[in-house]
């Protein structure tokens, strides 16, 4: 399949909190591909209540992670890695049927 048949993925959420969630923002961007100049995907911009709850969540975490062991701390990064890959399945699936 060539580029120019694939469809646009579209990105419009942010891992907020343990869990991805849509973004608030209003502005949109676009990756380009820089060997052909073709867009190849967009992403909705978060905006200052997504920051908010961002940083809300992070405060949050901080006060776990301060007693967390490094044993701890790597099952955290395998779990977030584990949620991003099914999301960006759920994402690729979402594309082809689009």
């Amino acid at each position: 399949m060539t580029t120019e048949n694939r469809a646009i993925h579209h990105i419009d959420e942010a891992y907020i909190d343990g869990a991805f969630a849509r973004v608030h923002g209003s502005e949109v961007v676009a990756s380009v591909n820089p060997a052909t100049g073709q867009a190849i995907a967009t992403a909705v911009l978060a905006d200052r209540a997504d920051a908010r709850l961002a940083i809300a969540a992070a405060k949050r975490a901080q006060q776990g992670l301060r007693h967390a062991s490094k044993a701890e701390r790597i099952d955290m990064l395998h779990s977030l890695r584990a949620a991003v890959l099914a999301q960006t399945e759920r994402d690729s699936s979402r594309t082809k049927r689009d």
